[in-house]
């Protein structure tokens, strides 16, 4: 029978020390005394500069297993060391989502992005792998914790309604970022190899009575005359009777600023963040070459999730064209911003705010900064009913169907129904209309060239075939207006 020798640990801590045969009394394996499991660890020697030790749980209560895995732990460290990847001791779930998220933060990925990830760990992952060992981690475990807490409203309390797939897919797809994350930064020792649970549901999800699977989605909710409900009611006059929490003077102006908000997003098709931070400085009047005196308008941003996106290329502005129609609209804005109401002149909540270049196309009350996105989002809900009393008295195509798309509306449900628009009425390719909302990848690294090449004709002009007859044009006293605040 051979001898094993006893590795140099004591103090009562330790039981059970042995070296493992063939590391040259590199590696020992151990029992922790105090423990009532008594699952085997293995400590390893380090050979790299920082020296030390490398511990880890081989979770088993096989001596002749524990020495198996022991043996392929030290060979992943020595390959590891070999290539200068650092096998950390901090190898658990819990520490190393902190350090992840803090990664994210400093490498200018999206901080209101980078929060929700956060709750979804604090609420979805931690819980089930808070103190796991990152390597126990693959499809298996996944599987597990999809089925036995992520599903089960007993042990997951937080539930508020069932997921659906794609909810679980985008938390999936957070999840394995992370693992990736744990495998480059040397906290793990090799890739996860883990189905997609979107195209896998049958194998891996055990009860689909547990996801709602067939989800209505918003945008396909909200229709064309949702939108033109909502514009119809923002440009009306307020109902009879006084409403104390605002005056009229705030109602009118929120009214008539939220208009014109809602007006870009659907003649432009852009996204609310490229919106609210945009600064007249970023609008250029361009003139027809098919029409005399129609303009159309020329918008680069410098906002929103798509420039300068870690891992998306460098662009670091996007073009967005409008149609002809948009120019006057923005020219009433303009005129609304610096002589106050048209319609209601005795409301003059608006009366002398800056166009000059610097200023914000949309600001809010302070001048200084531009609309809140979250104040706007809570203001188009307080909304809803007012809309749906409006519409069941003024709108006589008003439905039970209409009264559930006006409850579904957000102000993004706009850019929805203008692309939408642009592929079933204007006849656009997928291609064309990716490009003029600037949807995709791809196209965000092409656009460049694309928008250089005749963009009135592809990108403007809702009409298939422009030409003057369907090409709408402004009046001399418009065009002075716009060319005196946008080059």
């Amino acid at each position: 029978m051979r001898l094993i020798k006893q590795a140099p640990m004591s103090d009562g801590y330790y039981e059970a020390v042995e070296y493992v045969p063939g590391t040259n009394n590199e590696v020992s394996i151990f029992l922790i005394a105090s423990s009532k499991k008594k699952v085997w660890y293995t400590r390893i020697i380090r050979q790299s500069k920082k020296g030390g030790y490398y511990r880890r749980s081989l979770k088993t209560m096989s001596r002749d297993i524990a020495r198996k895995k022991s043996l392929e732990y030290w060979i992943d460290l020595r390959r590891a060391e070999k290539a200068g990847v650092d096998r950390a001791v901090r190898s658990t779930f819990e520490p190393l989502v902190k350090d992840w998220l803090e990664s994210r933060r400093a490498n200018g990925y999206s901080l209101a992005a980078t929060r929700t990830i956060e709750y979804q760990f604090k609420n979805h992952f931690l819980p089930f792998f808070k103190s796991m060992d990152l390597d126990a981690i693959d499809e298996s475990s996944y599987i597990k914790y999809l089925n036995q807490y992520r599903l089960n409203p007993e042990k997951y309390v937080g539930m508020r309604q069932l997921p659906t797939i794609r909810t679980l897919e985008t938390e999936q797809s957070n999840f394995k970022s992370f693992l990736r994350w744990c495998v480059v930064r040397g906290h793990r020792s090799k890739p996860v190899y883990m189905r997609s649970v979107l195209k896998n549901q049958l194998d891996m999800i055990w009860d689909h009575r547990k996801v709602n699977g067939n989800p209505q989605e918003r945008r396909d909710i909200v229709s064309t005359e949702v939108y033109s409900t909502y514009r119809r009611y923002l440009r009306s006059a307020r109902p009879g009777g006084t409403q104390k929490s605002e005056t009229r003077s705030q109602f009118f102006a929120r009214r008539r600023m939220h208009f014109y908000f809602l007006t870009i997003y659907n003649f432009v098709a852009r996204a609310g963040a490229e919106v609210l931070t945009l600064r007249f400085k970023d609008l250029e009047l361009i003139e027809s070459k098919i029409q005399k005196n129609a303009y159309f308008v020329r918008m680069t941003t410098k906002g929103g999730k798509k420039v300068k996106r870690p891992g998306y290329g460098s662009a670091d502005s996007l073009v967005y064209h409008s149609d002809y129609n948009y120019a006057g609209y923005l020219a009433e804005w303009i005129s609304l911003l610096e002589t106050g109401d048209l319609i209601w002149p005795e409301h003059n909540k608006w009366e002398r705010f800056p166009t000059h270049p610097e200023a914000f196309v949309f600001p809010a009350w302070n001048r200084e900064k531009p609309m809140n996105a979250m104040a706007t989002t809570r203001y188009m809900k307080t909304l809803r009913p007012k809309v749906k009393q409006w519409s069941l008295s003024h709108n006589k195509n008003h439905t039970k169907q209409l009264e559930e798309e006006i409850d579904a509306f957000t102000p993004y449900s706009v850019r929805h129904i203008a692309i939408r628009n642009l592929i079933t009425e204007s006849n656009y390719s997928f291609s064309t209309v990716a490009e003029k909302a600037n949807t995709s990848i791809k196209m965000i690294e092409d656009f460049y060239y694309k928008y250089g090449v005749k963009p009135e004709g592809r990108l403007v002009s809702k009409h298939p075939a422009p030409s003057p007859k369907n090409t709408r044009y402004l009046e001399e006293d418009v065009i002075q207006l716009l060319k005196e605040v946008i080059d």
